[in-house]
C-alpha cells in the first residue's frame, strides 16, 4: 500500500506526469500490481479507495451553542464544493 501512495503523490507533485501517455510510462517504471496501474490509468477513484481501504467522502460536524449552553451539531454536506 505505501507503494501506491508513493506512486499517487509522484503523480501529484509532478507535473510532467499530467499527461497520460507520461503517467503509463511512469507508471511502467513502477512495481505495482496491474489492477491498481489500470485503476490510475482510467481514474477509477473507487477501486483505489476499496484498495487502500480509505474513504473520500470526509464529513465536518461543528457544535454551535444553544441559549442553554448545549450545542447542536449541524452537518455540512462538502460534496457540493468538490470536483466529485
Amino acid at each position: 500500500m505505501s507503494k501506491t501512495l508513493q506512486v499517487l503523490e509522484q503523480l501529484g507533485q509532478n507535473a510532467n506526469l499530467q499527461a497520460q501517455t507520461n503517467i503509463t510510462d511512469y507508471l511502467a517504471t513502477v512495481e505495482l500490481e496491474n489492477e491498481l496501474n489500470t485503476a490510475i490509468i482510467d481514474k477509477d477513484v473507487f477501486f483505489l479507495e476499496q484498495s487502500l481501504n480509505v474513504r473520500s467522502n470526509i464529513v465536518c460536524a461543528i457544535g454551535v451553542p444553544t441559549e442553554d449552553d448545549e450545542f447542536e451539531i449541524k452537518q455540512i454536506d462538502f460534496k457540493a464544493f468538490s470536483n466529485g
